[in-house]
């Protein structure tokens, strides 16, 4: 997708999401059934669309055995990839959506506490998936493109996610 492309699709989709706030029908040729839906379930577990972006997490991850092949994962994610001064983030959650290697938030990326996500669609739908813009649900969200694969275990069961984060669709989307 190129950045003009990009732009003209967030456009868009900040018109339905702005309708969608007022009640009103989407357009389902411009705000996928994905995130409809997922708008849907966000309003009826009362995420507050105008909420803080960071939220604190009080719970514990699922603490599975499956948790050392993240682990291991996470230390060379750290290594190789993360930099708070990098353009992008890259972030890895477990199969209850805790962050495990990310800088700038320890909230869990439940739908039912912050909305609409790539990491928490990818987890429930386990598959790749992205959610740009304003198709977030909430507002604090609508500068942040974001795209998680699930990552699944020996077993093949999902055990977490790679989520990858931009907040500058100039740098995410230009060709250099």
């Amino acid at each position: 997708m190129s950045l003009n492309s990009l732009q003209q699709h967030v456009s868009r989709v900040k018109i339905e999401w702005e309708k969608f706030m007022q009640g009103e029908e989407v357009d389902r040729t411009v705000v996928s059934n994905v995130i409809k839906r997922s708008w849907v379930r966000s309003r009826a577990y009362g995420v507050d669309p105008d909420g803080p972006r960071l939220l604190s997490s009080t719970s514990e991850g699922d603490g599975t055995s499956e948790m050392s092949q993240l682990t291991s994962m996470n230390v060379n994610f750290a290594k190789l990839l993360s930099s708070d001064s990098s353009q992008y983030r890259i972030q890895l959650y477990d199969s209850a959506g805790f962050p495990l290697m990310n800088t700038r938030s320890n909230t869990q990326a439940l739908e039912k506490r912050i909305g609409t996500n790539s990491i928490w669609l990818a987890l429930t739908q386990d598959r790749v998936t992205s959610v740009l813009g304003y198709e977030h649900y909430r507002s604090t969200f609508h500068n942040t493109y974001g795209a998680a694969a699930p990552v699944h275990g020996l077993t093949g069961k999902v055990i977490g996610v790679v989520n990858v984060v931009c907040d500058d669709p100039g740098y995410c989307f230009s060709r250099k």
